[in-house]
């Protein structure tokens, strides 16, 4: 199946979840996420507002802040990269031109890729190898692309999104790590 197709018909699976599924998938992927290592240990960690059905990310972000750690959320900037801003949750959002919140131009304390700990990143699908498929901008692999320490790179996911097999471009990032509302995946 090509990325087209593949992408189009995983996202017209996600948007027919009721809102039962989406609850009860999102806390158990939340509840898998805060029993890992990869995720205890992290101070620095990239997280997202989920839109379009994806997986609620409002616990994990409640946890970041109950346990003290530092939350960064993706922003898309004027030339058309993105980058990780510091976020606490008094900061004012602005949803950017794909409907995604996200922190807004005041004072921003943007991060080195390099000093994050842990990447929480949206998928639309996701294979055996760890390949990603994303919303198709490719803006997570240009954020981590020839980076010489990465931090741990996790996508967040429903079961029904893992797939036999990616085509994987020279320019993909894999994920370390899938997590879904059954199982704890670890591709490294």
């Amino acid at each position: 199946m090509n990325l087209v197709t593949l992408r189009d018909e995983m996202k017209k699976r996600r948007q027919q979840l009721t809102k039962e599924v989406w609850r009860r998938c999102s806390e158990q992927v939340s509840h898998h996420l805060f029993k890992t290592d990869f995720y205890q240990n992290s101070h620095k960690i990239a997280c997202y507002f989920s839109c379009h059905n994806e997986l609620n990310t409002e616990l994990i972000l409640n946890d970041i802040f109950f346990k003290n750690k530092s939350c960064y959320l993706p922003k898309i900037f004027p030339n058309n990269k993105m980058g990780f801003v510091a976020y606490q949750p008094e900061d004012t959002l602005q949803k950017n031109q794909f409907g995604i919140l996200e922190p807004t131009d005041k004072g921003q304390d943007i991060i080195k890729i390099n000093q994050l700990d842990l990447v929480l990143a949206p998928l639309v699908a996701f294979d055996k190898q760890g390949n990603r498929l994303g919303m198709g901008k490719g803006y997570y692999d240009k954020a981590l692309a020839n980076k010489a320490k990465k931090p741990f790179y996790c996508g967040l996911a429903y079961a029904f999104q893992q797939v036999e097999w990616i085509e994987a471009r020279v320019w993909d990032v894999r994920l370390q790590a899938a997590i879904t509302e059954k199982e704890v995946v670890i591709f490294i």
